[in-house]
């Protein structure tokens, strides 16, 4: 008999059982079999802004799942081995964050995300061609369940295929270097965006010379990291190969006025100017660096001016102002002298644990160095939104 190292309340990663108990409790097949199995899940998304979250009879959530029989459920594997999107009563998840978190999205308003599972490879078709079915079929299938999703509650809608982050990203980069490539003009500079989950979920300290780390072929959560990381080889391969003169920047968690979308910093400094609860998300314990809009400028404008950054990447970030998110809520209701309380809530994506860059390269080779601290930031930015208040009354 044996017991396992380490112990697991949840799911795991296939490719982790082995690190669970020693090699022979599992055989060589299923180790040799291991070695060869690639996940083959993959989400559709259809993003819709609405007027109202999903109601299932007089109930809302925060996170969903339609799903009509045990039968249907089970053959979303055989689908997948097909290669086929079947979309008849598809099973679904359905998230609306806005349900616990308002901030999300304008007041009165909510964010509705319909996630289907289908194939990344298509035995038939492109998904180009079947996108837009495929989302009305998920959207119409969600309907049956929660019947008030009318067209006239939905405000926008964003279909993300499978290929959609990968191609906007890797493709919107090749476009753009091959154009600066063969123009006629002089280009003086060309500066690309990667970010900083290129290091994985474990990030404390790393610098330019620090391995990426890439989680499983087939989780989504890592499709991003992916296609930014394939831009980086382009980008700075442009510079090697045919003397473009390219930047590379990976910023770190930049807060500040101006910020639009679900930036933790900004949503928590809104609650906290109204005295409302702010969420966190899971424990609070995730560890962040937080860079001030001012000197993420300071950084483009270096990227952009100094003769010494063409060819390289350099991380931008403030690696003074770290922070667990727990710690950061506490030190905004500080600095704002808000009434705000702290409540946690259910975390239903995977997250960063640690992230925290190393900018000595930045500052070496192009004099590079964050200044404002968070306990400057936040004040300055609590002041923008202020305003924004005040112009809305």
């Amino acid at each position: 008999m044996w017991k396992p190292r380490t112990e697991n309340g949840s799911s795991v990663h296939a490719k982790h059982l082995p690190e669970m108990a020693p090699a022979e409790a599992w055989g060589d097949d299923f180790l040799a079999g291991l070695d060869e199995w690639k996940a083959g899940v993959s989400m559709f998304v259809t993003h819709y802004a609405t007027s109202e979250p999903p109601r299932f009879g007089e109930l809302t959530a925060v996170a969903s799942g339609t799903a009509d029989s045990v039968e249907r459920l089970l053959r979303v594997g055989y689908d997948m081995r097909r290669g086929e999107a079947a979309t008849d009563d598809p099973p679904l998840l359905v998230v609306c964050a806005t349900v616990a978190d308002p901030d999300r999205a304008p007041k009165g308003q909510h964010t509705v995300k319909i996630i289907g599972f289908h194939p990344y490879d298509l035995a038939e078709g492109d998904w180009d061609d079947i996108k837009e079915d495929v989302s009305r079929a998920n959207l119409g299938h969600l309907r049956r369940y929660a019947p008030n999703l009318t067209d006239d509650t939905l405000l926008a809608t964003v279909v993300k295929s499978p290929v959609d982050t990968l191609e906007t990203n890797t493709l919107g980069t090749v476009n753009l270097l091959r154009a600066a490539y063969h123009s006629a003009r002089r280009i003086a500079r060309i500066v690309t965006f990667s970010t900083s989950e290129i290091f994985g979920p474990q990030a404390f300290n790393s610098n330019e010379r620090s391995s990426a780390v890439i989680g499983a072929v087939g989780e989504a959560r890592w499709t991003y990291a992916v296609s930014k990381l394939a831009t980086e080889h382009l980008t700075l391969a442009y510079h090697s190969q045919l003397g473009l003169p390219t930047v590379v920047l990976r910023p770190f968690n930049v807060y500040g006025p101006g910020q639009v979308g679900e930036g933790a910093l900004s949503i928590f400094i809104q609650r906290a100017l109204r005295d409302e609860a702010i969420n966190i998300h899971g424990t609070g314990t995730q560890i962040r660096a937080w860079c001030y809009i001012d000197d993420m400028v300071n950084g483009v404008i270096q990227a952009l001016t100094h003769s010494n950054a063409p060819g390289k990447a350099f991380n931008i970030g403030n690696p003074r102002a770290v922070t667990t998110i727990y710690g950061l809520a506490s030190t905004v209701i500080r600095l704002l002298h808000s009434r705000s309380q702290i409540e946690f809530v259910w975390k239903d994506y995977a997250d960063i644990e640690l992230r925290v860059p190393d900018t000595q390269w930045a500052q070496t080779q192009m004099d590079f160095e964050a200044r404002i601290d968070l306990e400057e930031g936040i004040p300055l930015t609590a002041e923008y939104y202020r305003g924004l208040q005040w112009a809305d009354q």
